[in-house]
C-alpha cells in the first residue's frame, strides 16, 4: 500500500487531514503557549488519513511515542551531564572558600583576645608612665657611681 495518496483518495475529509502533527511545533519567541497534544484517536485518524491501515497507523503512533520518549531521555541525560560539570565547578569553588575561611580562622585564633588586649594595653600604659622614673633612677645611680669613683683616688 502506498504511503502517500492524493487528497481525493483519502478516506476522511480533507479538513481532518490537516489535524495537528504529533511532533511539537518549535516555540516562537513571541508566544509561550504550548500546543495542544493530540488525542490517541486523532493520531490514529491522522495516520489513517495518510493512507495507513489501522494496524500500521497504531505502529506509527507507537514509533512516534518511542522517539519522543528517547529524545526526552537523551536531552535529560545531556542536561544532567552539564549540571554535573557545573556542580564540579561549584564544588571546587566551595572547597576554595572553605580553605580561605580556614586560613582566616587560623589567623584570627592567633590574634590576642579581648582580655589579652586589655592586659597588654594596661601593661604598656604602666611601662610608659614608669619609663621616666626608671631612666631618672638609672641616671642617679650612674652619677653617684661616677662621683664616688672620682672622689676616691
Amino acid at each position: 500500500m502506498s504511503k502517500k495518496r492524493s487528497p481525493s483518495s483519502l478516506p476522511v475529509p480533507p479538513a481532518s487531514a490537516s489535524a495537528p502533527a504529533p511532533a511539537p511545533a518549535p516555540a516562537s519567541s513571541s508566544t509561550t503557549k504550548k500546543s495542544k497534544r493530540p488525542e490517541p484517536a486523532e493520531l490514529l485518524a491522522l495516520y489513517e488519513a495518510k493512507g495507513l491501515n489501522p494496524t500500521e497507523a497504531s505502529h506509527q503512533a507507537i514509533n512516534d511515542l518511542q522517539n519522543v520518549i528517547s529524545n526526552l531521555l537523551y536531552s535529560r541525560a545531556r542536561s544532567s551531564d552539564r549540571n554535573q560539570s557545573s556542580q564540579e565547578g561549584i564544588s571546587s569553588k566551595i572547597d576554595y572558600i572553605s580553605t580561605r575561611l580556614s586560613l582566616l580562622e587560623m589567623k584570627v585564633d592567633t590574634k590576642p583576645g579581648m582580655a589579652q588586649t586589655l592586659v597588654l594595653g594596661v601593661s604598656a600604659s604602666a611601662l610608659v608612665q614608669a619609663t621616666p622614673h626608671i631612666f631618672r633612677a638609672a641616671r642617679d645611680i650612674w652619677s653617684s657611681f661616677r662621683n664616688s669613683s672620682k672622689g676616691n683616688p
